[in-house]
């Protein structure tokens, strides 16, 4: 790395900590009144046990006062308004610097910002809860990122309690309660990972599902997605890619426990599909070539206290993706069948204002010159809790199938992120 790019980073982190902010936390933690720490584990994105819980519950859990209104004959509650909508913001700042760099571009990119984003998010109603977001990125677009709309509410099964809810979601694992899922995952900023299909539908889709978790430990969830894009594009007779062919099913199924001081949850999930990745406008609608993608997942999450003041957070995921394509005939074809493989590894420490962080990533796609294996270290420093400052440094063992010249690739980058 060069004296001059170690000169800008240096300067970058000390304007980022020396920086003053307002006092102001995010949307949920004014409408709980507990911290932010309180629900994440070292990272924005990143949630504890009394996150998942918020999570499970609907995003309703609240401190604040309500603005209600109850019908005298039956007393039932027609309005229940918090006093102040839930609307928060986050923007991210980078600069990267590519060890190769890239022919017809500006090495040591500056991007301010590389995202902006605006939420609404919180109570809505005794049991619906909402988190949405809409982010402008450094192209200048803005549109709808991740979104989440869940009634929630619990009872009694066989004398053991069970929080079940209903969803409406524009991303398979949007909804998820861990952070090994893609929606999620670690990396949560900056990462090299390539994704399987289930995880590359955010955004494009909308699906409708239920989900319930019983005695605390057995959670699971059914929904059904549908491309969101795939009517507008018929009727403006442009031509579609990734279409869904009518509706794709998503499954997840995890078990939590708290074993000794630690914390172990092991799950599955998966998304069966039928696609049209260039899809041609027919008269009666979207039509084209086909191919059917199946997705199983295994994955984990541990946590362990190390100290009062530290833990260590270890998330893990394999993918076996299963890929048959239409032959010229218009029927599926054996020879064309492709079985891709993504795995990741991640571990980090969280040390209160401070988070190291590693993940190991492969591809295999078994047939083909796609294969890449790679890394991603990470520090963070937290020098408030709706404050991020974080060095990444993403580097290739094995990029595009081979080993050669696969350093390349690698990249440092330094972003600062704000949420307020």
């Amino acid at each position: 790395m060069q004296f001059k790019y170690l000169n800008i980073i240096t300067i970058a982190i000390v304007a980022a900590i020396g920086a003053q902010t307002a006092n102001a936390l995010p949307t949920f933690a004014r409408q709980t009144g507990v911290s932010c720490g309180m629900c994440h584990n070292g990272n924005f994105a990143a949630l504890t046990s009394f996150g998942r819980q918020f999570k499970l519950q609907g995003y309703v859990m609240s401190s604040e006062a309500k603005v209600e209104k109850t019908q005298s004959s039956t007393d039932s509650r027609q309005l229940s308004l918090p006093t102040l909508p839930g609307l928060s913001a986050m923007m991210q700042i980078s600069m990267t610097h590519t060890k190769a760099g890239t022919s017809g571009t500006q090495n040591n990119a500056v991007k301010l910002p590389e995202q902006l984003s605006l939420f609404l998010a919180g109570r809505l109603t005794d049991k619906l809860g909402i988190f949405s977001q809409f982010t402008m990125t450094d192209t200048d677009k803005f549109g709808i990122d991740n979104t989440d709309i869940r009634y929630a509410d619990n009872t009694q099964v066989g004398g053991k309690s069970l929080d079940y809810g209903f969803t409406l979601d524009n991303n398979p694992t949007v909804g998820d309660l861990w952070n090994s899922t893609p929606a999620w995952g670690f990396p949560y900023s900056g990462g090299t990972a390539d994704t399987a299909f289930v995880g590359s539908q955010g955004t494009s889709v909308v699906g409708v599902g239920s989900y319930g978790m019983l005695d605390n430990q057995f959670y699971g969830k059914l929904a059904l997605y549908r491309s969101e894009s795939a009517a507008s594009t018929a009727t403006t007779g442009t031509p579609a890619s990734n279409v869904l062919v009518n509706t794709a099913p998503y499954w997840r199924l995890a078990w939590q426990k708290n074993i000794g001081k630690g914390y172990l949850m092991l799950g599955t999930y998966g998304m069966s599909a039928r696609v049209m990745p260039a899809a041609t406008t027919t008269p009666t609608g979207i039509g084209g070539p086909e191919s059917k993608y199946l997705d199983t997942a295994l994955d984990f999450q541990y946590e362990h206290p190390i100290t009062d003041q530290s833990s260590l957070i270890t998330h893990g995921s394999y993918t076996r993706e299963k890929r048959t394509d239409l032959d010229g005939s218009g029927n599926y074809s054996s020879g064309a069948n492709t079985t891709w493989k993504f795995s990741k590894l991640d571990a980090q420490v969280n040390m209160g204002k401070f988070r190291p962080g590693i993940v190991w990533f492969n591809t295999n796609t078994g047939t083909d010159n796609a294969d890449n294996t790679g890394y991603q270290l990470e520090m963070s420093y937290f020098p408030w809790e709706n404050i991020q400052v974080q060095a990444l440094y993403s580097g290739y063992t094995k990029f595009g199938g081979t080993s050669t010249k696969a350093s390349g690739n690698n990249l440092a980058s330094l972003q600062l992120w704000v949420m307020l």
